[in-house]
């Protein structure tokens, strides 16, 4: 299973990378800090889901949700945040499969993972 996890707090992708390496040691875990450096990734790895943060610096995770399902629909897209106004929840719900709230446990995460990737494969939909 290969997962990104985009997150503009150095300190929060890192743990989360760590935390989940160490709960999947069979996953590769692949980090970016913004929107250009998961698209990036996006174009040089094949990854089975992406965990966004929403309010990256300067940018709108709600964007990346949006290009993920545009061009990597069989990705499982995950959003991730630590406060959220009802607007921003239907944008959520309509782009990503799976909405997590911060701070999320490491199990927690990693079992959204599995159940979004379940989701996405059975999406006939983008």
């Amino acid at each position: 299973m290969r997962v990104l996890l985009v997150d503009d707090e150095p300190v929060v992708v890192t743990a989360l990378a760590l935390n989940l390496r160490r709960l999947e040691p069979d996953w590769i875990v692949l980090t970016a800090h913004d929107m250009r450096g998961a698209l990036v990734k996006l174009d040089e790895y094949p990854v089975d889901a992406v965990v966004c943060d929403l309010h990256l610096e300067h940018e709108d995770g709600l964007e990346l949700l949006a290009e993920l399902r545009r061009h990597w629909p069989q990705t499982a897209r995950l959003a991730l945040s630590g406060m959220i106004d009802a607007e921003h929840l239907i944008q959520v719900q309509s782009l990503a499969h799976r909405h997590l709230v911060k701070p999320c446990r490491s199990a927690v995460l990693r079992d959204a993972i599995i159940a979004a990737i379940a989701a996405a494969s059975a999406d006939p939909q983008p």
